[in-house]
C-alpha cells in the first residue's frame, strides 16, 4: 500500500508540475486559429461530407504504388495487401480494383473495388496498404 501511495504521489507531482499556466505574452504571440474547411460548415458529419464529395478519377500516379494500383485498374489485375485500417487492422485482402481516384477536399488517394474477402465493394484509402502485390484477375 506503501509504494501504491508513493507511485500517487509522484504522479501528483508530475502532473503539477505539467499543468502550470503558460505566460500571458506568449498567449497573445500565438497565431490565429484557421477559419474552419469549407465542408466544415454544413454541420454533416465527415463520412457525409466524404461520400457527398466529388471524386477525380486517377489514371497515372506517382510512386510505385501508385503506378502499381494504376496499372492494375487499366489491365484488370488483381491486387493483395495487407491492410492498416477497416473493421479487421492488418487483414490481408484480394480486391479487383475499379477505380483509383482522389476525393475533392480530403487528403490521399483511394482504390474502390470488389474485395473477395468481404464479398462486397470496398474503398480502400491507399496510404493504409502495406505489401501490395499485383496478380493475374
Amino acid at each position: 500500500m506503501f509504494i501504491a501511495q508513493a507511485a500517487l504521489g509522484l504522479f501528483a507531482s508530475a502532473a503539477r508540475l505539467f499543468a502550470r499556466a503558460e505566460p500571458e505574452e506568449s498567449a497573445v504571440r500565438r497565431a490565429p486559429a484557421s477559419p474552419p474547411e469549407p465542408w466544415a460548415l454544413g454541420g454533416e458529419d465527415a463520412l457525409s461530407r466524404w461520400r457527398a464529395a466529388a471524386r477525380r478519377p486517377m489514371v497515372e500516379g506517382e510512386g510505385a504504388e501508385l503506378r502499381l494500383l494504376a496499372e492494375a485498374v487499366r489491365r484488370g489485375l488483381r491486387v493483395r495487401f495487407c491492410y492498416l485500417g477497416g473493421s479487421e487492422f492488418g487483414a490481408r485482402r484480394e480486391v479487383s480494383p475499379g477505380m483509383l481516384y482522389t476525393v475533392e477536399g480530403f487528403d490521399g488517394v483511394y482504390l474502390a473495388g470488389y474485395c473477395q474477402e468481404r464479398g462486397a465493394e470496398r474503398t480502400f484509402l491507399v496510404a493504409r496498404m502495406q505489401g501490395l502485390e499485383v496478380s493475374a484477375g
